[in-house]
């Protein structure tokens, strides 16, 4: 019991040093973009933030053949 509490000990102290390294990268990059937007306002330009993308890459053989809510499901993603 003893290793199993030392060892629960030493997990808990990774965790919580790998949170405040999620916590600190984002700080960091919360300040790069307020610099980034003074910096450009400043020079009279404009910032315009990144944003997130998204790509869904499916290969399909055709639509016959197919259960109707995978049917369904494709004519909604526009995947005739």
């Amino acid at each position: 019991t003893l290793k199993r509490r030392s060892s629960a000990i030493k997990k808990k102290r990774e965790i919580f040093k790998r949170a405040e390294q999620y916590v600190k990268e984002y700080r960091i990059k919360e300040r790069d973009e307020i610099r980034l937007a003074r910096q450009a306002r400043n020079r009279g330009n404009y910032y315009v933030p990144g944003e997130a993308k998204l790509a869904f890459v499916i290969g399909i053989r055709g639509i016959n053949q197919v259960s109707p809510k995978v049917r369904k499901v494709l004519q909604l993603f526009r995947l005739r």
